[in-house]
């Protein structure tokens, strides 16, 4: 099996050569979800924060570093479970792994990746920019997602502020209702079709 394999070839594996690569194999095994292979190199004495070399890493748009962070783009939410148990870092990387997990979608990885010390506030407004889901955008600002920063939006419109302050006495509600007028704007800013955005907000403003 590929586990018998990679556990004979682990002990003659030269580290040192591993680093000159500039990938270690947690990447790859995080990458393309060997659990199995990942729990070995783990359990092997792998660094679950190593980094790729910065030509490695260049080679990306988003100039990922971490094994985390290709588990999570990779959408393998398990591999970036067994990453965290092992101690993996959420904060190292320029890109954090919770905004790709927001604009995934994924509510199982934003909450794993919360659980063990991602920062909620990471890359605010652009948190909020990256999500389609108000389901989702409601766990982030229960959460402590701090909303206050898209209240000075140069598009911001006052009189949506005015409105959710006398129709809800629920903070992250009003909250709610003001960041989705921002994305709303920020959506006709690129040309959106205002017909189709109607459709899609305009039931969350009646609530």
């Amino acid at each position: 099996s590929l586990k018998c394999l990679f556990s004979s070839l682990l002990p003659v594996s030269s580290r040192a050569r591993v680093r000159r690569s500039g990938v270690s194999p947690l990447h790859l095994a995080a990458e393309h979800d060997r659990r199995a292979v990942l729990s070995l190199l783990i359990e092997s004495g792998f660094d679950v924060n190593s980094k790729l070399s910065p030509e490695r890493s260049a080679g990306f748009q988003d100039r990922r570093v971490s094994a985390l962070y290709c588990a999570v783009a990779a959408r393998n939410t398990g591999a970036a479970a067994a990453l965290l148990r092992a101690g993996a870092d959420p904060n190292t990387d320029p890109c954090s792994p919770l905004l790709l997990a927001v604009r995934h979608g994924c509510l199982e990885t934003v909450a794993l990746l919360l659980e063990h010390g991602a920062h909620v506030n990471t890359g605010f407004p652009a948190l909020l920019l990256h999500t389609h889901q108000l389901d989702l955008l409601q766990y982030l600002l229960d959460r402590g997602c701090d909303a206050r920063p898209c209240f000075t939006c140069d598009t911001h419109h006052s009189d949506l502020r005015t409105h959710t302050r006398q129709r809800h006495t629920s903070d992250t509600d009003a909250q709610l209702k003001v960041l989705i007028q921002c994305v709303f704007d920020q959506l006709t800013l690129y040309g959106c079709h205002l017909a189709a955005i109607h459709l899609y907000l305009f039931p969350y403003f009646e609530q």
